[in-house]
């Protein structure tokens, strides 16, 4: 699917202030390990960077794929269970993409809510993975000729940021935490009319 260009009617600038402050609500930052391929034993590490929304929104996921340049559209069908609607996405997971476009955008527009802490670490996996694709493949030594790029460490290092990702999303101080990081009130002196 060939991805629209970004309309020239729209402040650019504006729509990146708009866009961290979406994605602090309905936005997502994985790490996952994908299903191995039949005869091989190692799973590969996997990042994406996503949104989510009811179908009826599918005009803004369109636009903030084309605000990105990368990526694709999902949509989803309603479940049987529950009050549950049809939905809409974004979806980013090539490493080239989130390098080039995802990470830039939340550095110059950064996040300010509680997903700062998750894209912090999921940023460090993003670039650890871009540095491991980008080297030359060794040959594994086995009689099938498999080569790889990750080494034992890559992969634990990956696993480590996975684990911390998790974890960080369970801990319940993580929103004050993510907030004082965003904006320190410590050293602030009250403005005189909130005195």
């Amino acid at each position: 699917m060939d991805i629209a260009p970004f309309p020239s009617g729209i402040d650019r600038d504006a729509f990146g202030h708009w866009l961290s402050g979406f994605t602090d609500g309905e936005g997502s930052f994985c790490l996952t390990w994908a299903r191995p391929n039949p005869g091989r034993n190692n799973r590969s590490p996997r990042a994406s960077f996503a949104i989510r929304v009811r179908d009826d929104d599918l005009p803004i996921i369109q636009l903030i794929c084309s605000y990105f340049g990368t990526g694709h559209l999902s949509r989803g069908r309603a479940s049987g269970r529950g009050n549950r609607k049809p939905s809409a996405g974004y979806v980013c997971n090539g490493i080239a993409g989130l390098i080039a476009s995802v990470v830039p955008h939340f550095e110059l527009y950064p996040l300010r809510a509680k997903k700062r802490l998750d894209f912090e670490i999921w940023k460090e996996a993003v670039l650890l993975m871009g540095t491991v694709i980008s080297r030359p493949r060794k040959s594994l030594g086995h009689s099938c000729g498999q080569k790889c790029r990750w080494s034992e460490s890559d992969r634990n290092q990956f696993e480590n940021l996975r684990k911390r990702l998790c974890e960080i999303r369970k801990h319940p101080s993580r929103k004050t935490e993510a907030l004082e990081i965003a904006f320190p009130f410590k050293n602030r002196k009250p403005t005189p009319e909130l005195q």
